[in-house]
């Protein structure tokens, strides 16, 4: 006689493959929808999640630009061809480690963070409407902010 005991199986609920389903459990046993508008209430919620994180992406660069202390500029030449050069400014700084702004970018970055794999576990339902979802929103997003973030260059371009 043997004193192995047999643990009992649990069935995940969740579909193995990418779907279209209506019902779903979301994030928490108490997000759960169970039919098309509630689906869809949750989609937006979504979307708004990954506007939300592609806003702080930007919204991050932009308080560590305003930061940034020590403060270079430097002047880089490139070869354009063998009678032209091309002159490039550049500027770079940094942020001291223990200042208010630091902490402010990284409790930032944190939420950032915790939303981006907030997205992930989302997108793991394998649910294709949360999916398209979360595509949407991070491109609304990408849209609305992506370009506050240009790159100023200064190109001068310098004949021999």
């Amino acid at each position: 006689m043997s004193n192995v005991t047999v643990a009992p199986t649990v069935e995940c609920p969740c579909a193995g493959y990418l779907h279209f389903g209506t019902t779903e459990t979301i994030l928490f046993k108490k997000w759960t929808v169970s039919n098309a508008g509630g689906l869809l209430g949750s989609c937006l919620v979504v979307v708004l999640l990954a506007i939300l994180v592609e806003g702080l992406v930007v919204f991050r660069k932009h308080l560590s630009k305003k930061y940034a202390t020590d403060v270079r500029h430097r002047m880089i030449e490139t070869e354009a061809s063998e009678s032209t050069r091309l002159v490039e400014e550049q500027a770079e700084g940094q942020i001291p480690l223990f200042s208010w702004s630091h902490l402010i970018l990284t409790a930032l970055y944190g939420l950032q963070t915790l939303i981006f794999y907030l997205l992930m576990l989302i997108a793991m339902t394998l649910n294709a409407y949360l999916l398209i979802a979360i595509v949407i929103g991070s491109s609304i997003g990408y849209f609305m902010f992506a370009w506050r973030c240009s790159v100023k260059v200064n190109v001068t371009t310098v004949n021999r």
